[in-house]
């Protein structure tokens, strides 16, 4: 978008994802307008995050599945016992031994 501006291609930008490089341009050219992001913010947004967390959570405890997770693949195992063992740990070959044997 930056380069949009620049090249006269666009004559103003309105986000409500800011970023360093926007932030700058606005403060310098005040081609690019701000607005905070309030995605979220409404009190209905809000209890309905909190569920989807705690369902996926608890989702997560029972039954090992993982969605919408920043750290890890996307999960979803179908149950062949009634236990099931998560270990989570660096890529490093032989951790399961070394756990197994401690």
């Amino acid at each position: 978008m930056i380069e949009a501006l620049e090249e006269g291609k666009v004559s103003s930008f309105v986000t409500d994802f800011p970023t360093p490089n926007l932030i700058n341009r606005a403060n310098q050219k005040g081609d690019v307008i701000l607005l905070p992001h309030l995605g979220a913010s409404t009190k209905e947004a809000e209890i309905n995050c909190a569920v989807m967390a705690s369902t996926q959570v608890v989702d997560f405890l029972k039954n090992g599945v993982i969605v919408n997770s920043v750290n890890f693949p996307s999960i979803k195992l179908g149950r062949s016992t009634k236990n099931r063992l998560v270990i989570i740990n660096k890529n490093e070959p032989g951790m399961i031994g070394k756990i197994a044997d401690a």
